[in-house]
């Protein structure tokens, strides 16, 4: 190479290196590396994100299955419920025979029972049977416990109790919940 070709070769280099290294090529690389490093924040971000939704995901599964299972306990709960054509008679003996069966368990007398009484909220039925009994304070708190333990959600919503010759002799008012099929709540 000659003389005069290395002088210029020597200038541009200055150049290169003056001007277009520092206000040309340093500005992209900057920008270049500026936008890698917020990709990769964004991208750390989201893994988090993700990694929490995750956690969440688990959690707000295990509520969802407690949930239905609750929401499945308080249908089976109900008097009647998921059954076709049935009505609020129906339902009434349902719960007269329950009634009936718990205490004949319980050994507990039914001297005689009331026709439930219905109060209706929309698609709900609360169904209220009144009966008059002779027990003896054993056999009332089996047949207590009898109603607590059902399947069917009983409450107790009176009881009235005086005692005659060693025997205990009552009325008690025990109230249960329905949900109508669609059928029944139309009419």
């Amino acid at each position: 190479m000659k003389q005069r070709e290395k002088r210029l070769l020597r200038i541009a280099l200055i150049i290169f290196i003056g001007y277009v290294l520092p206000f040309k090529v340093y500005p992209i690389a900057l920008n270049f590396y500026q936008d890698q490093m917020q990709t990769f924040e964004d991208l750390h971000r989201e893994i988090d994100r993700s990694q929490r939704l995750f956690e969440k995901t688990q959690y707000w599964r295990e509520q969802h299955a407690a949930t239905v299972q609750e929401r499945d306990q308080v249908f089976t709960s109900l008097l009647g419920y998921n059954e076709e054509n049935l009505t609020q008679e129906l339902i009434g003996g349902r719960i007269q025979g329950l009634l009936k069966k718990l205490a004949r368990n319980s050994n507990i007398v039914f001297k005689s029972h009331n026709l439930p009484e219905y109060q209706r909220t929309g698609d709900w039925l609360l169904i209220t049977q009144t009966m008059q009994f002779e027990a003896s304070s054993k056999t009332l708190i089996d047949f207590l416990k009898a109603l607590q333990n059902a399947k069917e959600k009983l409450i107790v919503t009176n009881l009235s109790i005086r005692s005659t010759r060693n025997k205990l002799v009552g009325t008690i008012k025990i109230s249960a919940f329905s949900l109508l099929p669609l059928t029944e709540i139309e009419e």
